[in-house]
Parts: C-alpha cells; structure tokens; sequence
C-alpha cells in the first residue's frame, strides 16, 4: 500500500474525507441567545450605538410602534453599529432580543432620568454619551443622518480616539 493511502486510511485522513475535522467557515456561528445577566452598557462602549426604548407597557402604542419599525429595519441599524435596547416597565426588558435582568433596565431608568410611566428614545453615542433623546421614535431619516453625522462613523472605528496609531503619542499630545 503507498504511504499516500494509509494517509487517507488513517482516522484523521478519513475524517477530513467526511468532513468531521474541518470546521465549515462558510456558517456564521449562532449568536448567544440567552438572558443577558450581567447587562452593561459598558459593552457597547466604542463599538456600538445603543437605541434606548423605554416604555410604561409593550401595549403603548409609540412602543408597540417603534418595536415595529426598528425590527424591520435592524440590518440598517446593524450596518450603523447600532443596537436596540428596550425598557419596558410592565414586560420583558431586552438589549439585542436577549432578556436582561429587571434591576438593570431600572438602573438605566434612572441614569436616563426616565420615569416609569414615560415614553422616550434615547440615542446612545459610541463614547457612551446621550446624543439625542426623543418623546416618539423620530423618523429614520433623522435617526441615520444623527448617526452618519457623529464623529466616529467617518470613518467606523472600534477605538478611542487618542488610541490609533500616532495619536497622542507626539510634542504637544
């Protein structure tokens, strides 16, 4: 037998034959889709621009309204780095569809200054700062434009400023 069969006879060989040994790169992995437990807006920092939507009750119709159009339109948010975050009094709270812990969204209440029985959009900048805030979901046009206008998205960068290459790093920096 050449050395080139026993190769192929061998279990590694006949496992990359059927395809056990190589993972298929072509399949985007399953994103985590449990609860949230240890919820941060922390994690979006510079890498993500949080659409807060805090509501009295998944019946109010701004909410139920707003649910609507950001669902529909996630793969623009998503190309703008932005992610939703909904704060629900009477209902499941949620950050990217997954549950996050009632204690949380009641901290992000009152870091927001939002009152329990209040409607309010609230546009999260990459530097964790509120870029705008709203009674209703404004439009998408102005949602975009605010986005496409902040800093950080000409050109979409994951870093701070003052991190990059040659950056803060000359005289008078």
């Amino acid at each position: 037998m050449s050395p080139r069969i026993l190769v192929l006879l061998s279990p590694f060989g006949l496992a990359v034959l059927i395809g056990l040994a190589v993972p298929n790169i072509d399949e985007p992995e399953t994103p985590p889709r449990g609860p949230m437990e240890n919820f941060s807006l922390d994690r979006y920092l510079w890498h993500r621009r949080p659409i807060l939507v805090f509501s009295p009750s998944p019946f109010e119709p701004r909410y139920q309204e707003a649910a609507k159009i950001l669902a529909r339109n996630a793969g623009p948010l998503a190309g703008r780095e932005a992610v939703v975050v909904e704060v629900v009094r009477q209902g499941i709270n949620r950050a990217e569809g997954r549950p996050i812990p009632r204690v949380v969204a009641e901290e992000l209440r009152g870091l927001f200054g939002v009152e329990p029985e209040q409607f309010a959009v609230i546009l999260v900048g990459m530097d964790g700062t509120t870029a705008r805030r709203w009674e209703i979901l404004p439009p998408l046009r102005e949602l975009y434009e605010l986005i496409d206008a902040e800093a950080l998205r000409r050109p979409e960068t994951t870093q701070p400023p003052g991190d990059g290459p040659g950056e803060g790093d000359g005289p008078g920096d």
